[in-house]
């Protein structure tokens, strides 16, 4: 199964992507834009192609290319996964990782 199948997942504590509700506590649901915009930087700082960084998270190369987009936006869990993820990943001030 690759992480992208996962897209429209309802997460566990009721939310539903598709009513647009957002739990209480739920901070960690940020701006479909800014997520968007997140993922590009964080793969273009790293120097990576989509290919690659597709690759490190075991999804397709479009389905890096739909996230940088806003085509497509993960949802739920593979969300959360993400973020945890690029927040690892991104390189830090004056120096890579």
């Amino acid at each position: 199964m690759y992480l992208a199948d996962a897209d429209d997942a309802v997460v566990a504590d009721g939310y539903d992507p598709g009513v647009g509700k957002k739990p209480p506590g739920a901070s960690w649901l940020h701006d479909d834009d800014a997520f968007a915009a997140r993922i590009k930087q964080v793969r273009e700082a790293r120097e990576l192609t989509q290919e690659a960084f597709a690759a490190e998270l075991g999804v397709h190369q479009v389905t890096v290319a739909r996230w940088e987009t806003g085509t497509r936006v993960p949802r739920g869990l593979v969300r959360r996964f993400l973020e945890l993820w690029l927040a690892e990943k991104a390189p830090k001030k004056g120096g890579h990782r």
